[in-house]
C-alpha cells in the first residue's frame, strides 16, 4: 500500500502508511511475553526480546521513560513544525494528555 501511496502521490495515505511500517518496526524489539506472530500466516515463530515496553520484570520501567521521552520531544517537534493555530491547539491538548495517561499507566500497571 505504501508503494500505492507513492504513486498516487497521496501525503495522507503515504503518512498512515510510514506510521504503521513505524509501528511494526518498534513493536518488534519491545515486546517479550506479549509478543506477536509477526510473519503470520508464513509461520507462527514470534520474536520474544529480552526487553518489554511496559513489563518491568523485562527492563519495562526504563524503556517507559523513554517512550514518554520521545512523545514530548515529538510534540515539541510538531509544535514547531505546524504553524497552524488548530493543529498547535491539537497538539497543545493531546499531547499532555497523553503523556498523563502513559504517566499514570505506569504507576498502576507498572509499580513506578
Amino acid at each position: 500500500m505504501l508503494w500505492l501511496a507513492i504513486a498516487l502521490k497521496n501525503p495522507v495515505l503515504k503518512a498512515f502508511c510510514l506510521a504503521g511500517l513505524a509501528h511494526l518496526l518498534l513493536d518488534f524489539p519491545f515486546h517479550h511475553d506479549d509478543a506477536h506472530m509477526q510473519f503470520w500466516p508464513f509461520t507462527d515463530w514470534r520474536f520474544e526480546s529480552p526487553v518489554s515496553y511496559w513489563d518491568s520484570a523485562h527492563y519495562g520501567n526504563i524503556i517507559s521513560v523513554f517512550e514518554g521521552a520521545g512523545l514530548m520531544t515529538l510534540a515539541v517537534y510538531l509544535w514547531h513544525i505546524h504553524k497552524n493555530p488548530a493543529i498547535r491547539f491539537l497538539v497543545c491538548v493531546l499531547a499532555p494528555s497523553l503523556f498523563l495517561m502513559h504517566v499514570f499507566y505506569m504507576i498502576a500497571f507498572r509499580g513506578i
